[in-house]
C-alpha cells in the first residue's frame, strides 16, 4: 500500500472514532437507588442516557440477599455484571460514582431520594451501619401554639430530634420532592397525631389530622436521616492499596449517618493506613474503608532486636508469617532453623522482650 493510501486509511479510522465517542451513549451511576428486590437492576441505579443505554436498563446488577435491606455496588461492579451480559462497549461510556448504596423498598413505594432541590434531602449516605437504639414505635400527639405558626416539617423534626438526640440544626431528613411539598403545609390552629417507625435506614412517618367532625385519612411520609458532623474525609480520590498520607486527609463539616462514632474523627489515626477500597473526594472515612500495611511479609529477612534487661542484641531471620504492627509472628534462625515469634513494631523490624540481665561474659 502506497504513503498516501495509507495516511487516507488512518484519518478515516480516527473520523470513525471520534465519530464514536461523540456519540456514545453514557451510564451515568448514581449515588444512591432504591429497588424492591430481590433484583437490583442498571435503571434503579443509574442515569441512562441514548438508546443503547436505555436498553440495559433491565440488566441485573446486584442482588438483596435473605434479610438484607441495602446493598452497596461499586462502578466495577456493575461493569462486571455488563460485561457478563454481552455488553458493546463501543457504543457506550460508564461514568458517575465510585459506588452506589441501594435501599430495598416495599413494592408499592418509591424509594426516598434526595436532591439539589430539595430543603430536607440529603446528598451524602455512606456505607450502612446498625441503626441507632430507638424505641420500635412511638405515638406523639402535639398540639401547635397558634401564635408560633409552624410547618409539618417543623413538626416531623421536633419529634426525630427527640427520638435521636440530634441537635435540629444538625439534623438532615431526606424525602422524596412529593412528600416535601407535603411537609411545607402549615399548621396553624391544627393538630395533628405523629406516629414514627424506625427503621435501619428507612423511616416511616405518619401524619393522623385530628378532627372533631371528619375523618382524615391519615399520609405516610418515608424518611432516611442523617446529620452534619466535622469528619475526617479524603481530600483528594484514592484508590485500593494507595498509602494515606497526612496530606490526603481533613476533617470537614459533612453529612454521615446518625450513628457518628463509626467515622473517623482524628486524622492522625489514619497514618500509615492503607485504603482497603477506592474512595472519592469529600467522602468520610470509617474503618471500614482502611487497612492496616503489611510491615512484615512472609520470607523476608528481618531484623530481630532482643532486649534482655538493658541490653539490647540484633540479629537477622527469615519471617514465616505476614503480619501488621504490633502482630506476633513466626521467625526462622537462618543458621539453626529454629522457630521462634517476636512482635512486629516496624517495617521488616520484630522484637523480643526477655526478663533478666546477661551475665558477665554470657553470650545470648
Amino acid at each position: 500500500m502506497t504513503r498516501n493510501g495509507m495516511t487516507t486509511r488512518l484519518l478515516a479510522m480516527m473520523i470513525l472514532l471520534v465519530a464514536g465517542t461523540a456519540t456514545a451513549d453514557v451510564i451515568r451511576l448514581n449515588r444512591e437507588g432504591g429497588s424492591s428486590g430481590p433484583g437490583v437492576t442498571l435503571g434503579q441505579v443509574a442515569e441512562l442516557a441514548g438508546a443503547a443505554a436505555e436498553a440495559l436498563a433491565d440488566t441485573e446488577v446486584a442482588r438483596f440477599e435473605d434479610g438484607q435491606q441495602e446493598v452497596r455496588v461499586t462502578i466495577d461492579q456493575v461493569q462486571q455484571r455488563l460485561d457478563q451480559a454481552g455488553t458493546n462497549w463501543s457504543t457506550l461510556n460508564l461514568t458517575g460514582y465510585l459506588s452506589v448504596t441501594v435501599y430495598r423498598t416495599p413494592a408499592e413505594q418509591e424509594p426516598p431520594v434526595g436532591g439539589t432541590d430539595s430543603a430536607y434531602a440529603s446528598t451524602q449516605f455512606v456505607a450502612p451501619d446498625p441503626a441507632p437504639t430507638i424505641a420500635s414505635a412511638v405515638n406523639t400527639e402535639v398540639t401547635l401554639d397558634i401564635s408560633q405558626p409552624r410547618t409539618l416539617y417543623d413538626l416531623l423534626t421536633l419529634e426525630v430530634t427527640e427520638r435521636v438526640d440530634v441537635p435540629a440544626e444538625s439534623l438532615v431528613i431526606a424525602v422524596t420532592p412529593r412528600d416535601q411539598r407535603f411537609l411545607e403545609t402549615p399548621l396553624i390552629g391544627q393538630r395533628y397525631r405523629v406516629d414514627l417507625e424506625p427503621s435501619h435506614q428507612v423511616w416511616t412517618a405518619t401524619f393522623t389530622r385530628q378532627t372533631a367532625d371528619i375523618s382524615v385519612r391519615p399520609r405516610q411520609v418515608r424518611m432516611r436521616l442523617a446529620r452534619r458532623a466535622e469528619v475526617v474525609v479524603a481530600v483528594n480520590p484514592l484508590q485500593r492499596g494507595d498509602v494515606i498520607r497526612p496530606m490526603d486527609l481533613e476533617r470537614r463539616t459533612v453529612e454521615v449517618e446518625l450513628d457518628t462514632e463509626r467515622y473517623y474523627v482524628d486524622p492522625s489515626q489514619l497514618g500509615g493506613l492503607l485504603a482497603g477500597r477506592s474512595l472519592a473526594a469529600g467522602q468520610p472515612i470509617t474503618p471500614e474503608d482502611v487497612i492496616a500495611q503489611e510491615l512484615v511479609r512472609r520470607n523476608d529477612l528481618v531484623t530481630v532486636i532482643c532486649r534482655i534487661g538493658a541490653v539490647k542484641i540484633e540479629t537477622p531471620a527469615i519471617a514465616r508469617d505476614s503480619g501488621v504492627m504490633g502482630d506476633v509472628v513466626y521467625l526462622r534462625n537462618p543458621s539453626s532453623g529454629e522457630l521462634f515469634q517476636a512482635t512486629i513494631i516496624g517495617r521488616r523490624r520484630v522484637l523480643i522482650e526477655m526478663p533478666g540481665t546477661l551475665a558477665s561474659g554470657a553470650t545470648p
